[in-house]
């Protein structure tokens, strides 16, 4: 809903989400470590969303609030938004990143000091007692005389206690980081302004503690394909590797 169609008040943005899923938990039958679908979970009917947005300062300052899905704000992987496999969404070293299948409370704060940059921190519920802090830097820029887009984030998080680690113990805490590149490597636009036919690259790392992280460290990248058909234009192909060491 924007509220200023709605009520006169600018700079505001309020959404709900609700999600309806039918069927079996693939997962539970292949047993993999990485998440082979992202979109896949137990059959059930849920809130999914229900946040409030509003930007300041014509808009380098954005608070939002409410019940959110952290990887849309946090560890995203623009152009590896088609893959079904989550380790593309996000490193799978992030644990418990309150995201699909289950958002949680939130506060996330972003600020813009100039163009080009963005620096934003989120405090999230978890589906135990404790928060999970976030934080990120990015930066974005266009490069040479076809203005090739790309960009790059750095972030931080801890998870906060009581934390069970591997070996029975209850931690208090425990933190990680990660980093994502993405880079436009070819383009070439045609008559139609949606249509732009182009090659994108992406990587990503990942750390965590191995006292309570199944995976220590994570290596992803991958080439994807846009618009190679004029008549369809947000159609993409691509192809991705994702590489993690265990805590074992």
């Amino acid at each position: 809903m924007d509220t200023k169609k709605t009520f006169g008040w600018k700079g505001s943005d309020a959404f709900i989400r609700v999600k309806n899923h039918l069927g079996d938990n693939g997962p539970t039958d292949v047993g993999d470590a990485q998440g082979f679908s992202n979109i896949d979970n137990v059959s059930r009917t849920h809130l999914y969303e229900l946040w409030f947005e509003q930007k300041l300062l014509t808009d380098r300052l954005r608070f939002k609030v409410g019940k959110i899905d952290a990887n849309a704000e946090f560890a995203v992987v623009q152009i590896a938004g088609d893959f079904l496999n989550s380790s593309m969404g996000y490193s799978p070293t992030i644990v418990a990143l309150p995201t699909y299948p289950e958002p949680r409370l939130a506060l996330n704060i972003a600020v813009r000091p100039k163009q080009h940059y963005q620096m934003e921190v989120g405090v999230f519920r978890t589906n135990k007692d404790g928060e999970m802090l976030i934080g990120e830097v990015g930066r974005d820029w266009k490069l040479g005389a076809l203005e090739l887009g790309g960009r790059s984030s750095f972030g931080g998080w801890r998870l906060t206690g009581p934390v069970a680690g591997f070996d029975g113990n209850r931690l208090a805490g425990t933190q990680g980081f990660y980093m994502v590149a993405e880079q436009a490597l070819w383009s070439r636009k045609r008559s139609k302004p949606e249509s732009e036919e182009k090659v994108s690259a992406f990587l990503q790392y990942g750390n965590a503690d191995a006292k309570v992280s199944p995976f220590t460290r994570h290596l992803g990248g991958g080439i994807v394909m846009e618009s190679l058909f004029a008549g369809r234009p947000h159609d993409a192909i691509g192809v991705a590797r994702s590489e993690e060491h265990t805590s074992e």
